[in-house]
C-alpha cells in the first residue's frame, strides 16, 4: 500500500501547483506515516487571520467526508484504510487549518452537504458564475511563482467556466498537446472533485475549461471538463 501511495502523490506532484480555480491552488501531496496522504492546499484571496477557522473547517470536513464515500477513484483507498490530511493555508503561507480524515470518520454515514449554503455566493448559478469571474479579474494576472504558470484570463459563457492560463516555459512549436492533455486532464478531474467550491458548480451543470497559451500567447490546447465528469457519484 506504502507504493501505492507514493505513486498516486508522485502522479499529482509532477502536476503541481495546480491552479485550481480563482481561490485554490494544489501546491503538493504527500505520503505521511500510518498509511497517510496529505494533501496541500493554498486558498488565494482569504486573510486566515480575518475568518473562523473553526467555521472553515467544519464546512470543508463536511463536504470532503461526503467526497471520500462517494469518490469511486478513491474506493481502493479508502477500502485499505487510508487516512486523508487537508492542510490549508493563505496566500502568505499563514495556516487557516489543517483536517484529518481517518476511517472511523468516513466509514460512517453522512449526510449530503448542502452546498448552496457552503457556497460562499448564494443565488442563482450564472450570478455566482458572474461573481467569480468578477473577483478573479481584479486579480489577475495571477502568477505562481516557480511554476511558470500564470492565470490571465476568465470569463463564463454558456454554464462554461473558462480560464486562460499562459504557460512561460512552453511554446507552441514544441508543445505535444496530446501528451499534456492524457498527463493533465485526470489530475485536473480528480483536484476538481476535492474542491468543495466546485461541487456546487458540478450540481448545476457547469462546466470548467481551461485554455492555454504559450510563452508568446500562441494557442496550445483546451482543457474541457464536463460536469458529470468531476460531480460527486451518487451511491
Amino acid at each position: 500500500m506504502q507504493k501505492e501511495l507514493e505513486k498516486k502523490a508522485q502522479d499529482i506532484n509532477d502536476n503541481c501547483p495546480i491552479i485550481i480555480d480563482q481561490t485554490i491552488r494544489l501546491d503538493s501531496c504527500e505520503v505521511l506515516p500510518d498509511n497517510t496522504l496529505q494533501y496541500n492546499y493554498t486558498f488565494l484571496f482569504i486573510d486566515a487571520t480575518k475568518i473562523d477557522r473553526n467555521e472553515f473547517k467544519s464546512e470543508m470536513k463536511s463536504t470532503l467526508l461526503y467526497n471520500l464515500q462517494n469518490n469511486d477513484e478513491l474506493k481502493r483507498l479508502t477500502e485499505k484504510d487510508v487516512s486523508f490530511v487537508y492542510s490549508c493555508q493563505d496566500e502568505n503561507g499563514k495556516p487557516l487549518g489543517k483536517l484529518t480524515i481517518t476511517p472511523d470518520d468516513y466509514k460512517n454515514p453522512v449526510a449530503k452537504p448542502d452546498l448552496r449554503t457552503t457556497h460562499s455566493g448564494n443565488g442563482n448559478v450564472e450570478k455566482v458564475l458572474k461573481e467569480m469571474v468578477k473577483k478573479t479579474k481584479q486579480q489577475l494576472p495571477l502568477f505562481t511563482e516557480g511554476s511558470g504558470i500564470s492565470l490571465i484570463d476568465c470569463k463564463t459563457y454558456n454554464k462554461t467556466l473558462e480560464y486562460t492560463t499562459k504557460l512561460l516555459n512552453e511554446d507552441a512549436s514544441r508543445f505535444d498537446s496530446i501528451y499534456f492533455k492524457s498527463t493533465n486532464t485526470p489530475i485536473v478531474v480528480d483536484t476538481l472533485k476535492h474542491n468543495p467550491e466546485m461541487k456546487y458548480l458540478s450540481e448545476h451543470g457547469v462546466s470548467i475549461q481551461y485554455e492555454y497559451l504559450d510563452k508568446n500567447n500562441k494557442y496550445l490546447c483546451t482543457i474541457t471538463i464536463l460536469p458529470e465528469e468531476y460531480s460527486l457519484q451518487e451511491p
